[in-house]
């Protein structure tokens, strides 16, 4: 007999950014650091804070049977999802639960080691940087995406703006557009050893087919950055979003594309190499 009053399994974190973040926003992403990188049959890769695997399923591609890739992230979850599907789709790419100071190693040191949008949530963005540069062969290349500041970013710029209207400063809600300009990586690249640096701006617009959901979605998103919230009564809690979402509803119109919402975004991405010899 069916317990009526089981309650579901809470939706897993990792799972759901797979679902919904991936095919709309990382994965269109990836292909823009790939093909900067430019990988080659037979090379081997490591890819860092891969999240459950946008960018490494695509080297993967590249480099065929002979090369190899290998993923490593912070979070277990996020390995956990980017294991299954390599197996389930037979894909050899070998998974590891590390810190961006603490990657796989590689003898010899890989031909490349990219990094989508990981750089600005280091706890050290030098000695991350300065990590991923010892893990390389003398002239292996590095592949960067690190997102502009969130004033570049269109509509999420007026999530955090909706935010603080309510919440005050939330530095949490901008936090994968914290990191700063050209000049601060072109420093910090160069702090970490590395030669040859070119830096580009990138805008390219993403879509997610259900705009409705990803408003959703997003204004909830805000309850991760201010603990409080989890205080908070469900009915009031639910209010509060239904408020924000009314807020942000003239915004989010602009960006309608029939049920879908697309907008731009505008990323750095960095190619630059370890001296040879």
């Amino acid at each position: 007999m069916t317990d009526q009053h089981a309650t579901a399994a809470p939706p897993n974190p990792a799972e759901m950014y797979d679902a919904h973040m991936v095919p709309a926003m990382f994965g269109p992403w990836a292909d823009v650091i790939v093909d900067r990188i430019a990988p080659l049959a037979g090379e081997h890769f490591l890819d860092v804070a891969c999240g459950t695997g946008a960018v490494t399923f695509k080297l993967a591609e590249r480099v065929g049977p002979d090369g190899t890739v290998t993923g490593s992230d912070i979070n277990p979850g996020m390995i956990a999802v980017g294991r299954r599907k390599s197996e389930a789709a037979g894909v050899p790419i070998a998974w590891h639960v590390a810190d961006a100071v603490s990657l796989p190693q590689r003898p010899g040191g890989y031909d490349a080691v990219t990094c989508q949008q990981g750089v600005q949530f280091f706890p050290d963005s030098v000695a991350g940087l300065t990590s991923m540069h010892d893990a390389l062969r003398p002239g292996g290349r590095l592949g960067l995406a690190i997102w502009y500041p969130v004033e570049h970013q269109t509509l999420f710029n007026a999530f955090k703006d909706a935010g603080e209207r309510h919440f005050g400063n939330l530095p949490g809600a901008s936090a994968p557009f914290s990191y700063g300009g050209e000049d601060r990586l072109r420093q910090e690249l160069d702090q970490a050893g590395f030669v040859n640096v070119a830096i580009d701006k990138v805008i390219r617009d993403v879509c997610f087919p259900d705009g409705q959901r990803f408003m959703a979605m997003s204004v909830r998103s805000i309850a991760a950055v201010v603990p409080a919230l989890g205080q908070l009564p469900a009915d009031e809690l639910n209010a509060l979003f239904r408020t924000l979402e009314e807020e942000l509803a003239p915004e989010a119109a602009r960006y309608r594309d029939g049920d879908a919402i697309r907008f731009s975004l505008t990323s750095h991405i960095a190619v630059a190499h370890r001296q040879r010899g």
